[in-house]
């Protein structure tokens, strides 16, 4: 995760689970207004460790919300209608195949990454001066 896209684009979940993880104010660590190289070198380790459930994890990539208690489920419901469709003549045409469904946050999460890939471009072209 980068700490320059959680504190522009989600500082508020970011701000929250600093507070929640860690018992720190990202305030105070300069994150989300005045800058010491140290306080943002500290809160971009920090930011790289939260948990993939966390807040600005999602807010970064929609799908990491679904946890393994969903994907599990959305396997389960996929083998049932797999083995159902098993026994058609479907199957034998080798047609009509159940697909699994879809998860929230799944259509998203290429969005997400597009905007993270421009943003990350950005801030290695503004690291060695180049122009985009």
């Amino acid at each position: 995760m980068t700490l320059g896209w959680a504190a522009e684009h989600a500082p508020d979940e970011l701000l929250a689970d600093f507070q929640e993880v860690y018992s720190l104010n990202a305030w105070a660590l300069g994150v989300l207004g005045d800058e010491t190289s140290a306080d943002v070198l500290r809160a971009a380790a920090l930011a790289a460790q939260l948990p993939h459930s966390s807040r600005t994890f999602c807010a970064m990539e929609p799908s990491a919300a679904n946890g393994t208690v969903e994907r599990l489920l959305r396997q389960i419901e996929l083998n049932q209608r797999s083995w159902a469709w098993a026994h058609t003549k479907d199957a034998k045409n080798n047609v009509n195949e159940p697909q699994p469904i879809s998860l929230p946050g799944e259509m998203e999460s290429v969005e997400a990454a597009r905007e993270r890939a421009e943003v990350d471009a950005m801030a290695v072209a503004s690291a060695f001066n180049i122009d985009i």
